[in-house]
């Protein structure tokens, strides 16, 4: 006589049965397809981000230069060139004069301006050591120069 062999069941269904029960309906399909969703996005991530994402997220020295209501750059993929984007100037001039004992540097850079809203934030980043072994900090003067297109 041959042993009978157990199945293994969960609340009274087997495996198969449960899959059967839970594809069957349209709210387990929509579950099982955002289950593949969330585990494709979770891989997505794992292979895209640096190793030390989680310590720059959280590093407000990271974010210092990024505005805190400034739209993401993306979005002007999808509404059109509206905002413009964070701009770094690394093409510039730079004029060195001295008047009574005081040292006037005149630094010029144009920057092609092609969206409708304005910047609301500027911020100026002088990354020279120079700057910083001054024994008094340099004052600052920005004057902006918007040339209009001829039509």
């Amino acid at each position: 006589m041959a042993k009978k062999q157990r199945e293994f069941r969960i609340l009274g269904m087997t495996p198969s049965e449960i899959a059967k029960a839970f594809f069957s309906s349209s709210t387990g399909k929509v579950a099982a397809a955002l289950f593949l969703i969330l585990i494709v996005v979770s891989i997505y991530a794992l292979i895209v981000l640096p190793p030390n994402f989680a310590n720059i997220w959280n590093n407000p020295k990271y974010w210092q230069l990024n505005p805190q209501y400034a739209p993401p750059a993306w979005i002007d993929s999808i509404i059109g060139p509206v905002y413009s984007p964070q701009v770094y100037v690394n093409d510039y001039t730079f004029t060195v004069q001295q008047q009574n004992g005081v040292t006037y540097i005149t630094v010029t850079f144009s920057v092609n301006y092609k969206y409708d809203k304005p910047w609301n934030e500027l911020f100026i980043v002088i990354n020279n050591p120079a700057i910083y072994s001054m024994s008094q900090p340099p004052v600052l003067s920005i004057t902006i120069y918007r040339l209009m297109e001829a039509k």
